[in-house]
């Protein structure tokens, strides 16, 4: 990180164009072939493997609730009850196809971290090392096996970590925008991300590019995720409302 950062401060993103490292140098070219056959094998085994077992209780409290969509829930937002009613609509009593869009979101998980090692200066080797070791993480393995807000929320950070290492590297700012709808989306998952989003303000704060704080674009990333984040809220404040 400490290297992009100085890229970004030295102005050799924007003067060398977005595909130069730090030191001036062209990034290697993303390692499309190996990093998407590992994301691929970890998903064809999950989704070889989902119609293995019974239901997890998480995911019969999802479609319990995917019945009654509404906002926000008492443990959770809206978008995996919704997830488990489009997957329930399409096919009510398939355990794969359930599970489907968690095996999806592990494969998405793979190929953004070879990105971040990527954007980081990783080579090809670096790359495929960095996704498989996330691959065959047990977190990523056991998320990625059952419907749950833990494989999406692991998405959205991935995404966010991504965006963030791309915009302090060759100072594309409007990517903040991007961020927070990356965000917004996240906290329709889990609130879990806006931790996330308090380290990297305080890691810009401490150690920088502190510069970033001049963008309006941060700003305006951070008013379209609250935006998003709104009708949660709206929810949760008209239930302790009505308690």
């Amino acid at each position: 990180m400490g290297s992009v950062i100085a890229g970004r401060s030295t102005g050799a993103g924007l003067s060398g164009g977005e595909d130069q490292d730090a030191g001036g140098g062209r990034l290697t070219a993303f390692a499309w072939r190996p990093v998407s056959a590992v994301g691929a094998i970890l998903a064809a085994v999950l989704v070889a493997s989902s119609g293995a077992y019974g239901y997890h209780r998480d995911e019969l409290y999802f479609l319990a609730c995917a019945r009654h969509l509404a906002w926000g829930y008492p443990d959770q937002p809206l978008f995996v009850p919704l997830v488990a009613r489009l997957m329930s609509d399409i096919a009510p009593t398939s355990l794969v196809v359930l599970r489907l869009p968690s095996a999806l979101a592990a494969l998405a998980v793979v190929l953004l971290t070879g990105l971040i090692a990527r954007e980081l200066g990783g080579s090809r080797g670096p790359q495929v090392l960095a996704s498989s070791a996330i691959a065959i993480s047990a977190l990523l393995d056991a998320s990625g096996h059952t419907l749950n807000t833990n494989v999406f929320d692991l998405t959205a950070w991935a995404l966010v970590c991504w965006l963030v290492v791309r915009i302090l590297r060759t100072g594309r700012d409007r990517l903040w925008v991007v961020v927070g709808g990356v965000v917004g989306l996240g906290l329709l998952d889990s609130d879990l991300i806006a931790f996330l989003m308090f380290a990297i303000v305080v890691g810009l704060v401490l150690v920088g590019p502190r510069h970033a704080f001049t963008s309006p674009w941060l700003y305006a990333g951070g008013l379209l995720a609250i935006v998003m984040w709104l009708p949660y809220l709206a929810w949760q404040a008209g239930t302790a409302g009505r308690s």
